[in-house]
């Protein structure tokens, strides 16, 4: 005799027997472990949801126009310093004094090259937000700029990130 349901039908069609499709209706409907998994699964997924939007929150992630900076550096100032290891600590808003080397917009992120006095190549590159879409690209080659940023650390360069153009001269 077929099943009388669709998913009678579904099951039958994928080869289970009536007996496991009663076990599985009485699992899922009448509630076996499933209550106490589906509440660990809604408070896990709870939990999730509550540590993205804590994350998301974090005020150096955004706009740093109205955040103060710990400290000002030039450009040699603070390659120097992050070389030598002095500044380790990541996750610090600065600024920095310096000529721009290059300006450029690669993939919709602007960003700016700072050069200092010393004669190796190394740079601070300046990731800028993207509410400076319209400033970044009025910045030109050569103009003497100070530019706030989250401090992310050092390789070859120093790398800034969320910048904001502070004053340009």
């Amino acid at each position: 005799m077929p099943p009388k349901s669709s998913w009678g039908v579904l099951f039958a069609y994928l080869g289970y027997k009536k007996s496991d499709i009663n076990t599985s209706f009485d699992y899922f409907i009448k509630g076996g472990n499933m209550r106490r998994s589906s509440l660990f699964s809604c408070a896990l997924v709870l939990m999730i949801a509550m540590l993205c939007i804590l994350g998301c929150n974090d005020p150096l992630n955004g706009d740093l126009t109205s955040v103060q900076p710990s400290n000002v550096y030039t450009v040699t100032q603070l390659i120097s310093e992050s070389r030598s290891a002095k500044k380790t600590d990541g996750q610090e808003v600065i600024a920095v004094k310096g000529t721009v080397h290059e300006v450029n917009t690669v993939n919709g992120r602007n960003t700016i090259l700072l050069k200092g006095d010393m004669a190796d190549e190394a740079f601070v590159i300046c990731d800028m937000n993207t509410n400076q879409s319209t400033t970044a690209p009025s910045v030109k080659r050569g103009d003497s700029v100070l530019i706030k940023g989250l401090l992310k650390g050092i390789l070859k360069d120093v790398i800034m990130l969320n910048c904001v153009v502070v004053k340009t001269e």
